[in-house]
């Protein structure tokens, strides 16, 4: 029998602050689903830098546009959102936001697809890191054309919580568009010693395919399900509903956010906020959605990497899987028809920097599930 190997690809890159030894690896959205048309768009060319000296929410920044505020490393694909206290009066931090407005957005992809953000957050009082969406066309004035906030750590709540999922809007322009969501969300399926602060996967699916609600969205943590949005429930739309909804025609969809606000209202207090802090964004992708998902399922992939670099993968087994598969960056194959559930890459001893690898479950009808790995930078200790 003929074995379609796919990829396990690794690539050593440039090593990163964000590192760990022993850690679970965060999960893309589209390691469970089949993503179609997806789209990379961490590239500077897709994003609007914002200026703005007076934003809302009683917060105490003003946004720059200008480097350390906003840095894109496009040859790292990594975007560094900075926050410093170098200004006056109200507004003591200056800092960075951006926006794919006129350049992407969720009409792009259809009535079925999603959009997913790998954020490290800076986790401390006065921080107010957000991941969001607005509608192209505003409809005339907020909030009647909805708002979707996928993600917004607060510092006022703090000990490693994230506000999520929170969806705004009223049918009267200048409302004050109370948000209606999941509230806060405490992961626990963090490593031991681990928290925001490192990368993880926040994502939004919409689905405006069902005739019976109108549509729903989904928010995923690390491609974990956590909050369902329907945007008719029992035949009955609220104000919020309809709103959201004329984003997606009207305010002609939804386009990605990502900005660092300093106090204000999920913000708090910034009597203990370092002077200068940061939100790495490590990727932002968008896909269309297929009706139906692979029928192979993708391996769930767990990483051990050893002292002297070495790295170990480990998955669970797949029940329609016959073999596994691991192949290197450039598509030469690592190990193919590998019976066992481990892969042990000893190539990588000495190296301690940021690692891509893609585990592939092999299916006895000849298709694949891939699962992506990627592997921060391990910590060195220097000798002196």
């Amino acid at each position: 029998m003929t074995m379609k190997s796919n990829v396990v690809k690794l690539g050593a890159v440039i090593a990163s602050l964000l590192s760990t030894t022993a850690f679970a690896v965060p999960k893309s959205f589209c390691s469970d689903h089949t993503c179609k048309n997806t789209m990379d768009i961490i590239d500077q060319s897709y994003w609007n830098k914002v200026t703005n000296g007076n934003p809302p929410n009683n917060e105490q920044e003003q946004y720059k546009p200008d480097a350390p505020y906003v840095n894109f490393n496009d040859s790292d694909h990594i975007i560094t959102l900075t926050a410093k206290r170098d200004g006056v009066g109200s507004h003591p931090y200056t800092s960075g936001r951006i926006n794919t407005y006129g350049h992407i957005g969720t009409k792009q992809f259809g009535d079925h697809g999603v959009v997913e953000a790998e954020i490290a957050l800076p986790t401390t009082e006065g921080a107010w890191p957000a991941f969001w969406m607005m509608p192209d066309n505003t409809c005339g004035a907020w909030p009647t054309c909805g708002e979707n906030d996928i993600m917004e750590w607060s510092g006022v709540r703090n000990n490693n919580r994230a506000y999520l999922s929170t969806e705004h809007g009223s049918s009267t322009p200048g409302a004050d568009g109370t948000g209606k969501g999941s509230g806060n969300l405490v992961p626990t399926n963090l490593p031991q010693g681990e928290d925001l602060s490192s990368p993880h996967y926040y994502a939004m699916e919409w689905d405006l395919t069902n005739n019976d609600t109108k549509g729903t969205l989904k928010f995923y943590f690390d491609d974990v399900l956590f909050y369902t949005y329907t945007l008719q429930e029992n035949g009955q739309a609220t104000e919020r509903d309809q709103a959201i909804t004329r984003g997606f025609t009207t305010g002609q969809g939804f386009h990605p956010i990502l900005n660092l606000a300093i106090g204000g209202n999920l913000g708090g207090s910034t009597a203990n906020t370092p002077d200068q802090l940061s939100m790495n964004i490590t990727k932002v992708n968008m896909s269309s959605l297929a009706a139906t998902p692979s029928s192979c399922p993708r391996p769930d992939v767990t990483v051990d990497r050893a002292s002297n670099g070495e790295v170990t993968l480990n998955w669970k087994p797949v029940t329609k899987a016959n073999s596994y598969s691991v192949e290197d960056f450039s598509g030469g194959p690592m190990e193919t028809d590998i019976q066992s559930t481990t892969f042990t890459d000893t190539t990588t001893a000495g190296n301690h920097g940021v690692l891509k690898y893609f585990v592939v479950s092999n299916c006895n009808n000849q298709d694949t599930g891939t699962t992506e790995v990627d592997i921060p930078a391990q910590e060195t200790k220097l000798k002196f």
